[in-house]
């Protein structure tokens, strides 16, 4: 489970993702991908992205506060797995809650797997999806960014410990997704509430990495650009 909401706050600060409040209108919050936006006013915008693409650990951020009687629902929670060998048929999920009804949708939130070999059937599905907005039928409300998800072969303690602390190491690169896993990823984002008219949230990312490359991380930000 993610982080769930505190009363009286509009950012929740570890992430900086969640999304903003204005007036009943409230933004999804962000994660791998941006979270939609409420309305075009700034104070009901989607929250930005945040985390590391290659080490995913951090939670979901609740989905932005609609009402005092409406508050954020947790966002994905945050599941890291480190086994000599991993099949994966069934399901390994991190998805945001859906908003409560005057409430934007949660962020996904992050898988990390690191295996000396990582397989799976078609059945195979690891999932981080943003929340979908909530059901209010009167205001505007935004859908949850998608999380992220990073799978990994041939990692070591000390390299998956600078990827945790930075994004990068010099002993890590992105690769094509491994062809003895068959199954899917999804890290889409949460439906936008049913009278936005506003951009919705992002996909967020999903990560192929082999150990022992030369590497390049991704950007820890806080920020949108629409």
């Amino acid at each position: 489970k993610g982080y769930t909401w505190f009363p009286g706050t509009l950012t929740y600060a570890p992430t900086g993702s969640v999304g903003k409040t204005g007036s009943l209108q409230a933004g999804g919050s962000g994660h791998g991908g941006c979270g939609g936006n409420g309305t075009t006013s700034p104070t009901s915008a989607g929250g930005g992205t945040n985390g590391f693409a290659m080490a995913p650990l951090l939670p979901g951020a609740p989905g932005g506060y609609g009402h005092q009687d409406s508050p954020g629902r947790a966002g994905g929670g945050a599941i890291l797995i480190v086994a000599q060998e991993v099949r994966l048929d069934g399901t390994l999920s991190a998805n945001g809650a859906v908003g409560s009804t005057y409430g934007g949708g949660s962020a996904g939130g992050s898988i990390w797997v690191s295996a000396s070999r990582f397989t799976g059937g078609a059945t195979g599905l690891l999932r981080a999806k943003g929340g979908d907005a909530g059901n209010s039928t009167w205001y505007q409300l935004g859908g949850g960014g998608g999380g992220r998800i990073a799978v990994a072969q041939g990692m070591n303690e000390a390299i998956m410990a600078e990827l945790a602390a930075s994004g990068e190491s010099p002993k890590a690169q992105e690769t094509a997704p491994f062809a003895a896993f068959l199954g899917q990823t999804q890290v889409v984002a949460g439906q936008q509430g049913s009278q936005s008219t506003e951009p919705p949230g992002e996909a967020g990312s999903v990560t192929w990495v082999h150990g022992f490359g030369k590497g390049r991380g991704s950007i820890f930000s806080l920020q949108c650009v629409r």
